[in-house]
């Protein structure tokens, strides 16, 4: 059972640091300390992407399909993927916030 929460760790954060790379354009932004906090980079992805992983295999996966390892497999990319669509939903608000808040000084200039 550990070598399962291993494995779903680990496909999970590959997939979510291939995304990053992908997202990033062949990229990689490494961890940094920011005025404002910490700025985690393709750790985030990682963790986003183990984590759903982990949880994936712990709440969805029944009893019975734990030997087949090519379905739990498949599974753990799914939700590493999964995760990466919920940064992807935060950056995009956080973007449209921006161009809104853009928007308004423009209207309050003219």
């Amino acid at each position: 059972m550990v070598k399962l929460y291993v494995l779903a760790i680990v496909i999970g954060g590959v997939t979510g640091f291939i995304f990053h790379i992908l997202f990033n354009k062949g990229t990689i932004m490494l961890p940094a300390k920011r005025k404002k906090g910490f700025f985690l980079g393709f750790l985030a992805d990682f963790l986003f992407g183990s984590t759903a992983a982990a949880l994936f295999v712990s709440l969805f996966i029944p009893e019975n399909m734990i030997n087949d390892i090519r379905m739990v497999i498949g599974y753990c990319i799914l939700a590493g993927l999964s995760s990466q669509s919920f940064l992807l939903s935060r950056a995009l608000n956080m973007e449209r916030e921006r161009v809104a808040s853009l928007h308004n000084i423009s209207k309050q200039i003219v």
